[in-house]
């Protein structure tokens, strides 16, 4: 037997990959399917993460971007895939077939979960590490306090305005400002 006609006989598990059935763009979505899935725990372990020190008093905590960016790498992955699966089903005049649970529940999630998670936790990372109008706080003693996220169940405090006179505020609670303010902060309690 010649070398040509070994090369158009399918080994072992290109007979087995025929056999089932499964098309190239059929393995691609999956592939696209199974990384969506993985980007999708990793960002949420991520939120998780994130939220957990944003709402803690102990300077232990650290903000996993990590996750989230990892998990951004997959979805970009698998849209790549997905993209890649629609051209190969394209040129081999295939139908593509998409199951709604299999195929649309994860991408519908992912988008769910990323937005909510953006939506909660890029304002109250903005509001706990620059401290303003907005800012929770909790009293870690008599004299000091320490900005947390207002989901936090330690908030206590929040800042509420600016006044030009500590007596403007509602509360007795009030920073005074440094060498780079010109107003008080008032603090009232946390709704």
């Amino acid at each position: 037997m010649s070398e040509d006609n070994n090369a158009s006989v399918p080994n072992e598990p290109e007979r087995e990959f025929f056999a089932g059935g499964l098309t190239a763009s059929a393995m691609l979505l999956d592939k696209a399917t199974k990384a969506v899935w993985y980007g999708l725990g990793l960002w949420t372990a991520a939120a998780i993460v994130t939220a957990y020190t944003l709402g803690s008093t102990s300077p232990t905590g650290f903000y996993w971007w990590g996750g989230g960016i990892v998990g951004m790498i997959g979805w970009y992955r698998a849209f790549n895939w997905f993209r890649e699966a629609k051209a190969l089903a394209a040129k081999d005049q295939t139908p593509l077939v998409l199951n709604p649970v299999k195929h649309y529940l994860p991408a519908g999630l992912a988008v769910v979960v990323a937005a909510t998670s953006l939506f909660i936790l890029v304002p109250e990372y903005n509001h706990v590490n620059s401290p303003g109008v907005g800012t929770c706080y909790v009293f870690t003693s008599k004299t000091n306090v320490v900005p947390v996220a207002c989901f936090s169940p330690n908030a206590t405090m929040k800042a509420t305005r600016l006044v030009s006179n500590p007596d403007f505020c509602p509360t007795n609670y009030y920073f005074e400002p440094d060498s780079t303010e010109k107003d008080y902060t008032c603090l009232g309690k946390v709704n």
